[in-house]
């Protein structure tokens, strides 16, 4: 079903779109709060670990399935294995952060979520221009 002024696969490239600007806030995220404690450390006087950990915890149950339902479907339309290979990696990394960060300390679980977002950012960036070229 066409719906009048939307054009179809729209809602795909919203979903990418979102994906894309959802990662891109998790590394910034990343990035500026350990820059942040070095300026602020009174931050880490108030609990800064347990919010950061809930946060992982709750972007990667946002992110996780606006990955699986962007990238699936333009992967399955074009085919183009790096949007497969890139969020996979992504979701894996972001998850492994999110729920093993205890295990694994801060530092890895912050690098681990970064190198997930670089990753999603990846795949939906190729998912968007696969999707407008094909």
């Amino acid at each position: 079903m066409h719906v009048r002024g939307v054009r179809p696969g729209r809602s795909r490239d919203l979903l990418d779109m979102f994906g894309l600007c959802l990662s891109g806030l998790c590394l910034v995220h990343c990035i500026a709060l350990p820059l942040v404690l070095i300026v602020l450390p009174a931050m880490a006087i108030f609990g800064h670990g347990a919010h950061h950990h809930g946060l992982h915890l709750a972007l990667a149950l946002v992110l996780v399935p606006i990955a699986f339902a962007a990238l699936l479907p333009g992967y399955w339309r074009h085919r183009r294995a790096a949007v497969l290979a890139g969020g996979a990696l992504g979701v894996t990394a972001i998850l492994l952060g999110a729920l093993q960060e205890a295990q694994f300390g801060e530092t890895a679980a912050t690098a681990l979520t970064i190198t997930g977002s670089v990753c999603l950012i990846y795949a939906h960036s190729i998912n968007l221009m696969a999707g407008r070229t094909s």
